[in-house]
């Protein structure tokens, strides 16, 4: 999974082809990834999952609070290993 993961991180011109197995493969293992929580699947890449692949309504729901929750430098801090730089 996690090498599979890999894809979320480029562009999704690369998914042409395979979007439909992405799919599938986000619906069938969503439910176990919430539960182990892998060390993959980091913040960054859950927010570059579609959401509408995302198979439970509630989960969908979550997941998309979620992303809105999240301040867009702190995404790129988090990417880049930086932490919160804005605290003094």
């Amino acid at each position: 999974d996690a090498v599979k993961a890999n894809i979320f991180g480029v562009t999704k011109h690369y998914w042409v082809g395979i979007e439909d197995e992405m799919k599938l493969w986000v619906e069938e293992n969503w439910r176990r990834w919430e539960a182990e929580k892998p060390e993959w699947l980091t913040q960054v890449v859950k927010a570059q999952i579609p959401v509408e692949w995302i198979p439970d309504e509630a989960d969908r729901q979550k997941e998309s609070v979620r992303r809105k929750s999240l301040r867009r430098p702190s995404v790129i801090e988090s990417m880049m290993g930086m932490g919160d730089v804005t605290k003094v």
